[in-house]
């Protein structure tokens, strides 16, 4: 099998690379260097040619291959055929494996003191993925060939999905750089050295790392409904970690230039911070998750080669570090509370705790399950352990612009915090204003406008030196706006649930909602709400729909922005209103309802109705008066909306309809009604929230990471 084949051979490369590379730098063997090249070369493009292999299996439905079954269907539009290559944990290997190659030969290209030491590690990484590959194979053959593939999980159609995950992995094949210099820094004796040559990498993966984190909250908004972006999932958390702990080596890394400081803790963050990514793949791809997050993905048989992967870059590089530890400089700090050391000193202590606590309730399921039963942790724990943490930063934030790294004046910063004192008094007075009256709101949003105020001041004089001289001003800027955003979009937010006949209106927020009836937009159900709001009228299109190879209800929210708030739609349920009683069973249990005991016996999938339409259903056994009979009530989505086809009970004046299913809990909603009841109407339940300040937060995305890429663009130019 080609791809099987050459995925061996990559592996092969990889290792025989890694072990060439090793003897270069144990033997300082020049002539050693020329053939772990040419090992990477070829392991290079074994890699590229497995991922062009795949692609061309999935773009022409091979579903011989179970991963192009799994993932795709021949009426799948060509953009997901791409994006189906990450869809799974064998596709998202690859792509990590593909992105790595590549930044492997940037190193190969630029560096030659750190390329020995560097290009072994990233070599010893790019086994694990491999290894990992051979063992869980995108190119696994199905037994009997089908004719068509189950498709691509519902949520994942969606543009991000092109653009998300490949940014995400940018990022992580990205920070194993800063791990190799340092520890070919420790290796070489070489405490400082190795730092110039590892800010840029840390730059560009904390870069993508925050453009695909900031992409997935957008995502989470945009489709999930829950009308958030960020949730505290475990896959979430696995992301915003890593990034954590690489702002604060950026940080650690500038100290070290400018003063010869943080060279222990340097060597410390850029060692933990690949250590941490490792750590999350194996929580999020081991099952041990599956149960507290919505993203992780099902056991595979990995979990101990994953484990291994984690050790084998934890321990060699904790070792080395202690054993160098009494080694590395270690120069006494005497500056004074308010410097800009001492600013950069207290920012990488804050964001070292705010991912040691993440950290621990992410791993909540594996310490609680050591003691008895696994458990995750609430959200709350997350919101009110890290609401202290980013006040304190933001505070932080704001006294970092008026400090310089020669000694400090105390009188200067005085007389700096004139203007900014005012532009936070006038924003809390406006807080206040509009209804914020909790006093530790008010002193996250005054400590927000303070950091913005201060970090303006300096972006704007900064830029007059020249764009490249505002980069971290910029990002400062970008975050204080997210934090404005933060809290003003979720504090300040309103909701309500309203219930809707079709044609009939109703007033809530400020709004006059009508629902119009429903349309089909994107082989999916559009109920269509007329919106109406000072004269200006919105026709809102939230949507639900069946989908899935188990059918499940869909939804996705609908939107309308406004530059001051959103008024975000999420639909809840359509349901018919009619007379007959209701009743929840779930799978293999029986309950009584008007004079019957109903049992519920397997879900119903009709997988030979017409093209178009999604049947699922309901085996149900009826026992009562006289009469022993299974029944199967059906739901059914197509372009024509969703069709609730009811079961007569023979020889009674019944009919038994399916009025909800959710199959990941094996629950269903049924109605039981006389045949000679009145037309049900259609009721379509939305929750309607308003959204303040949304349009500040992702202006201050595109500030930090605006920030970010200058800087990057900065530190690259200086070094390349």
């Amino acid at each position: 099998m080609p791809g099987n084949i050459s995925i061996y051979a990559a592996f092969f490369f990889s290792l025989a690379g890694a072990l060439l590379y090793l003897g270069t730098l144990l033997s300082k063997r020049q002539g050693l260097l020329l053939y772990a090249r040419r090992a990477y070369y070829f392991k290079t493009a074994a890699v590229i040619f497995t991922s062009f292999y795949l692609s061309g299996a999935l773009i022409t439905h091979k579903f011989k291959y179970f991963y192009v079954y799994a993932h795709t269907s021949t009426d799948l539009p060509f953009r997901y055929l791409i994006s189906a290559f990450w869809a799974g944990q064998e596709g998202t290997f690859l792509l990590w494996a593909l992105l790595g190659a590549l930044t492997g030969l940037v190193i190969i290209k630029f560096e030659k003191e750190y390329e020995s030491p560097v290009m072994f590690i990233l070599l010893v990484g790019q086994a694990f993925l491999l290894l990992f590959l051979i063992l869980y194979s995108p190119f696994r053959i199905m037994v009997d060939i089908p004719l068509e593939g189950l498709g691509l999980n519902p949520l994942l159609k969606d543009p991000w999905m092109i653009i998300h995950p490949p940014v995400i992995f940018i990022g992580y094949a990205a920070l194993i750089i800063p791990y190799g210099y340092a520890v070919g820094g420790l290796w070489k004796k070489d405490y400082r050295g190795w730092i110039s040559r590892a800010l840029p990498w840390a730059l560009f993966g904390w870069f993508f790392l925050g453009v695909g984190i900031i992409i997935g909250g957008y995502w989470a908004y945009k489709v999930l409904g829950w009308g958030g972006y960020w949730g505290w999932d475990p896959v979430e958390n696995a992301s915003l970690v890593p990034w954590l702990t690489c702002t604060a080596l950026v940080h650690g890394i500038l100290v070290q230039k400018a003063r010869s400081l943080n060279i222990r803790s340097n060597i410390f963050l850029a060692i933990i911070t690949h250590v941490l990514i490792i750590y999350a793949t194996f929580l999020t791809r081991s099952g041990i998750l599956v149960d507290f997050s919505v993203h992780a993905f099902g056991e595979t048989g990995l979990n101990s080669y994953m484990m291994a992967f984690m050790i084998v870059f934890l321990v060699p590089g904790a070792v080395l570090f202690l054993t160098r530890y009494r080694d590395i400089p270690a120069e006494p700090v005497s500056e004074k509370w308010y410097s800009k050391v001492s600013t950069f000193s207290y920012t990488i202590l804050l964001l070292t705790l705010s991912a040691v606590i993440i950290t621990m309730g992410t791993s909540s399921p594996i310490i609680s399950g050591l003691l008895g039963e696994p458990a995750g942790v609430d959200t709350s724990f997350y919101n009110m352990t890290n609401a202290p943490i980013v006040v304190l930063l933001a505070l932080v934030l704001a006294l970092c612009p008026l400090v310089k790294w020669k000694e400090a004046d105390p009188k200067r910063i005085w007389s700096s915090l004139k203007w900014p004192a005012v532009f936070t008094g006038l924003g809390l007075a406006a807080a206040y204003l509009v209804g914020v009256r909790s006093l530790l709101k008010l002193v996250f949003i005054g400590s927000a406008l303070f950091a913005l105020g201060t970090n303006s001041a300096a972006c704007y004089k900064a830029s007059s030196r020249g764009i490249k001289n505002s980069g971290g001003f910029l990002a400062h800027v970008g975050l204080a706006l997210m934090l404005i955003g933060i809290l003003s979009s979720s504090v300040l937010s309103e909701s309500a649930i309203i219930s809707l006949k079709e044609n009939e209106t109703k007033e809530a927020l400020g709004y006059s909602f009508t629902y119009e009836g429903s349309t089909f937009k994107d082989d999916k159900e559009a109920l269509e709400v007329r919106v109406d709001h000072n004269d200006k009228t919105v026709t809102a299109t939230p949507k639900m729909y069946m989908a899935g190879k188990d059918p499940m209800l869909m939804r996705e929210p609908h939107i309308i922005r406004g530059l001051f708030r959103d008024l975000y739609l999420s639909p809840l349920e359509e349901r018919l209103e009619k007379p007959g009683e209701t009743l929840t069973l779930i799978q293999g249990e029986s309950a009584y309802l008007t004079g019957y005991d109903i049992y519920f016996k397997e879900f119903y999938r009709d997988s030979h109705g017409e093209e178009g339409k999604i049947r699922a259903g309901a085996v149900l056994i009826v026992e009562g008066g006289g009469i022993r009979e299974e029944v199967i009530p059906v739901l059914e989505s197509s372009s024509q909306g969703r069709v609730f086809i009811p079961a007569d009970l023979a020889g009674t004046d019944k009919q038994v309809f399916l009025e909800g299913i959710d199959v990941s809990e094996k629950m269903v909603l049924i109605r039981m009604v006389e045949k000679d009841s009145p037309p049900p109407e259609k009721v379509f339940v939305m929750e309607v929230s308003q959204k303040p300040l949304v349009s500040v937060l992702a202006f201050g995305s595109v500030l930090l990471m605006a920030g970010t890429l200058i800087a990057v663009w900065r530190r690259f130019s200086n070094y390349y």
